[in-house]
């Protein structure tokens, strides 16, 4: 489920315009400064998965939609 789940972001990082790769890795970033407290590991489990798909897709719609309210 894990490698579904990656391949999932990677086709929904690849589908966005090139200007919007940097604010992925910016939040990319932020999470796993977020989280480095907490004991950070590269091995992600499938609910660390799951959480950053949705939190970056959240952002995304968020970022996406204040720009079109501008």
């Amino acid at each position: 489920m894990q490698n579904e789940q990656a391949f999932e972001i990677l086709r929904v990082i690849r589908s966005l315009p090139p200007e919007k790769l940097d604010e992925v890795r910016d939040f990319a970033l932020f999470l796993r400064e977020k989280y480095a407290d907490e004991g950070y590991s590269d091995e992600w489990s499938d609910e660390d998965m799951y959480e950053f798909s949705t939190a970056s897709l959240s952002y995304f719609e968020s970022t996406e939609t204040d720009g079109a309210n501008s």
